[in-house]
C-alpha cells in the first residue's frame, strides 16, 4: 500500500519519470530453519538474502540480475544516481551498482566474486556467535570466534544442510580464509580488490 500510494504520488507530480525506486529489506528471521526458532543475523541464506528491487530511467522492466550485491552498495549506488563526484563513490567499501542497472547485458559488466558477511556476536534477545565470512555466487565460507569453520556448496547444497569444511583441502581452507581476513580489513578500494580471487576447489 506505502509503495502503491509513493507511485501514485510521483505519477501526479509528474516525477515518476526521473525517479529512481529502491525496495530492499532488513535481515531474514528464521522460523524453524536450521533448527532456529526464532532468529536473525545468522550466515545462512534465510538470513542474509534479501529482496532488492530497483526501478526507475534506463532500467529494464521485468528483468534479474544474478550478481552478489548487499547493503554496502547502496551508498555509492545512490551517489553515482546523484551525480556525486567519483572521489565520492571511489571512498565507498561497495560498489555502485549502475552498471548492472543500465547495462543492456549485465553479465559482460566486471564483478566481485564475493562479499563479507559477519556478526558481531550476542546482544539480546539475539544469540548469534560472533562470526566473519564470505558469500559469493555459489558458496559460503563462515569462520566463528571459537574457531569453527562452516562451508557450504550452494550448487550441490542449497539448504545449507551438510557443512563440509572439514572435507575441504588444507590449502582452499587457507585461500577462504585469507580472503575473509582480507574482506573484513578492507576499506574503499581495497575492499574491490579483495573481492575477487581465484575460485576455491572444493
Amino acid at each position: 500500500d506505502a509503495m502503491e500510494a509513493l507511485v501514485k504520488t510521483l505519477a501526479e507530480t509528474g516525477e515518476l519519470s526521473r525517479t529512481y525506486i529502491f525496495f530492499t529489506s532488513d535481515n531474514g528471521w528464521h522460523r524453524g530453519e536450521h533448527w532456529i526458532p526464532a532468529e536473525k543475523c545468522t550466515p545462512y541464506e534465510e538470513s542474509i538474502r534479501v529482496p532488492l528491487i530497483v526501478t526507475g530511467p534506463g532500467i529494464v522492466t521485468g528483468r534479474s540480475v544474478n550478481r552478489v550485491a548487499g547493503l554496502v552498495d547502496l551508498t555509492p549506488t545512490l551517489l553515482e544516481l546523484a551525480g556525486a563526484p567519483a572521489s565520492s563513490i571511489a571512498a565507498s567499501d561497495g560498489r555502485s551498482l549502475v552498471p548492472l542497472l543500465l547495462a543492456s547485458d549485465p553479465s559482460s559488466v566486471p564483478w566481485r566474486e564475493s562479499i563479507l558477511i559477519e556478526h558481531f556476536g550476542g546482544g539480546a534477545p539475539f544469540r548469534v556467535r560472533l562470526y566473519t565470512g564470505i558469500r559469493s555466487e555459489k558458496d559460503v565460507y563462515v569462520e566463528y570466534a571459537s574457531g569453527e569453520k562452516e562451508y557450504y556448496d550452494l550448487v550441490k547444497d542449497p539448504y545449507q544442510m551438510e557443512n563440509t569444511a572439514s572435507k575441504l583441502p588444507p590449502e582452499s581452507l587457507e585461500k577462504l580464509s585469507k580472503r575473509t581476513a582480507a574482506l573484513k580489513a578492507c576499506a574503499a578500494a581495497t575492499c574491490r580488490a579483495a573481492e575477487v580471487g581465484a575460485p576455491v576447489k572444493p
